[in-house]
């Protein structure tokens, strides 16, 4: 059974013909008694009743009209998904994203892709930074959003920054610094700082990007406590036990209840960018309309 012989029987059943079934297929007749009697075979039923004057449905053949209108179309369906899966507008994308990201533009660009590709299923994932640049080198994530690439690790990724966000300094009410409006960094060379704690692959540490950030002007800062969670460093801030340093899109994430300033910090180098990272191989076509996506922002 193919679907020719469906769309010979359908034409068939709707016209009660075998002259005009063949001449909408510009094949003869008996080509046509052929197909219907090959496909009655396969089905090991009788779908017409024949005679020398008129052709009429069976039961079984009047059953067989509406499955064979649903093949067809189903078969179409098949067809066209595929096609669409090849051209990047259908299939799955598989996204990985850092946590806190959920407050940038990350969201809005997932939901404007969306909107334009609605076939397109987004697998979403929230990982730790080094994470993600292992899984998108390793084929987990087809695009992550990400803090940007350190320079040797560029090799093979390409990358896009969709959105840069100003820093703060978060201190506690009573500090000396809450009177001020902005700080530089020469300003905070004595203060005790709260900062992330170390990953195994320094080159992703948020520490280490502090300390490389306060080298540029000289100073060496002094990191007395580390933590894997912003709420937690941002409640010892509270308490009194140091200052941070956080982008804008972590400002909401004061725990409930605790008072803390933020000020702006006006001259630090440190990423507080949100940038959209794959591997340039990669053939998902599916990535290649979300790249096109972003890239139209």
């Amino acid at each position: 059974m193919n679907i020719q012989q469906l769309r010979y029987f359908l034409v068939l059943a709707d016209t009660l013909s075998f002259t005009k079934t063949a001449e909408k297929y510009y094949i003869s007749q008996t080509a046509v008694s052929n197909q219907i009697k090959a496909l009655e075979e396969k089905l090991g039923v009788q779908l017409f009743q024949r005679d020398n004057r008129k052709v009429i449905l069976t039961p079984a053949g009047k059953v067989f009209v509406k499955e064979a209108k649903s093949i067809i179309t189903r078969i179409e369906e098949a067809v066209q998904h595929t096609k669409d899966a090849a051209e990047g507008f259908a299939g799955e994308i598989h996204v990985g994203y850092q946590w806190g990201f959920e407050r940038t533009v990350f969201p809005r660009v997932l939901q404007d892709f969306q909107y334009e590709y609605p076939n397109i299923e987004i697998l979403i994932e929230r990982d730790e930074v080094a994470a993600l640049y292992d899984g998108v080198m390793e084929g987990k994530y087809d695009i992550i959003f990400n803090l940007p690439l350190p320079g040797k690790k560029k090799s093979g990724l390409k990358e896009m920054v969709l959105a840069r966000y100003p820093l703060y300094v978060a201190v506690p009410p009573q500090h000396p610094f809450a009177e001020f409006h902005s700080l530089k960094r020469e300003q905070l060379a004595d203060e005790i700082f709260i900062s992330y704690r170390q990953n195994a692959l320094s080159e992703y540490d948020p520490t280490q990007a502090i300390l490389a950030d306060f080298a540029d002007v000289g100073l060496v800062p002094n990191i007395n406590f580390q933590h894997q969670a912003i709420e937690s460093i941002l409640l010892f801030v509270a308490l009194g036990k140091g200052i941070t340093i956080v982008p804008e899109y972590f400002l909401p994430c004061a725990p409930a209840g605790i008072n803390l300033l933020f000020i702006p910090l006006e001259d630090s180098a440190l990423p507080a960018e949100v940038a959209a990272i794959w591997q340039e191989k990669n053939t998902n076509p599916a990535l290649d309309k979300f790249v096109e996506c972003i890239q139209k922002d």
